[in-house]
């Protein structure tokens, strides 16, 4: 089963490219280069240490996921395991995340059918833990996002779905009238009642409550980053740029939200009149030491998980 396939993560960086020298066409590209000055490595670790901080966070919520379906493993196992699934940020929308399924699977002999529905888990909770962020930093931007209202309404009326059996059911119900979707329906009710206890009220609570702390780090990496660059917005207004963003990339099935995240980030801060080379520089820099420091972080438990296989 290959998940790090090299066209995959050619494609990716092709697309990197592509993303960044619009950004730096956009920002005009001698601006750029004239406040790369303001840049400051303590802030740059500083991301760095948040984003950490942000990713340790997120491996208690796969613990917890663990323990409540009883699978037990070693540490230093669950915890390669976990940080593998970072470097499949390159795939669309972390699809490729279903690796830590397979690796429970070949390490620890635990049945993926078992395991799968944990990282859809994650997934969820990611969502609902960044919608609820999202709104929080609303907010800040009410005056010029409200429309977006309707979108928050939509996200947190599928979890209900998800989060309802009886709907739940009644949809895989309807799905069986449609020949693309019959067959993957019994499948669907197979993992959906193997992994009940997953998506409780108790558990999505508390899921969902480690996810918004998790991220709260990376929004507080964002904010100290415009700060730097001498752009002074309000924690909120960071909040919301980061938390939409991120949902808005992975709504658009991108690797990584690549484009779509960058676009968001962008235009929003350009609706709080930042000027676009900053706006441009940030969003750069930003990716770079998030998404691209996650991606590296994984690929190297990707190798030591390889190793012991």
């Amino acid at each position: 089963m290959r998940f790090f396939e090299i066209k995959t993560i050619i494609s990716f960086l092709v697309l990197t490219i592509i993303v960044f020298s619009i950004l730096i066409f956009l920002g005009d590209y001698k601006k750029i280069i004239q406040s790369l000055n303001l840049v400051r490595l303590d802030i740059i670790i500083t991301i760095m240490i948040l984003a950490l901080t942000g990713y340790i966070f997120r491996y208690f919520r796969w613990e917890y996921f663990l323990r409540i379906s009883n699978i037990k493993i070693p540490f230093k196992t669950s915890f390669l395991i976990f940080f593998s699934g970072l470097s499949m940020a390159i795939t669309p929308a972390k699809i490729g995340e279903v690796l830590k399924s397979y690796y429970l699977k070949k390490l620890e002999g635990i049945k993926m059918r078992k395991s799968i529905m944990i990282v859809f888990s994650e997934r969820l909770t990611d969502i609902l833990g960044l919608s609820i962020l999202s709104l929080i930093g609303l907010i800040a931007f009410f005056i010029h996002a409200y429309f977006l209202i309707p979108v928050f309404i939509f996200i947190f009326l599928l979890i209900f779905i998800l989060i309802n059996e009886k709907i739940f059911f009644k949809l895989c119900k309807f799905c069986n009238k449609i020949p693309l979707a019959k067959k993957y329906s019994k499948y669907f009710k197979s993992i959906y009642k193997s992994s009940k206890v997953l998506l409780s009220f108790k558990s999505l609570t508390i899921t969902t409550l480690i996810s918004i702390i998790s991220w709260f780090f990376e929004c507080s990496a964002f904010y100290l980053l415009l700060n730097s660059l001498g752009v002074f917005l309000t924690l909120l207004s960071a909040i919301f740029i980061f938390s939409f963003s991120s949902i808005f990339g992975s709504v658009l099935v991108l690797p990584g939200g690549l484009g779509a995240a960058e676009g968001s980030f962008v235009v929003l801060l350009l609706l709080l009149g930042v000027p676009i080379a900053i706006a441009s520089l940030s969003t750069i820099i930003f990716r770079i030491f998030t998404l691209f420091f996650g991606v590296i972080l994984g690929a190297i438990a990707l190798v030591l998980i390889n190793k012991k296989l």
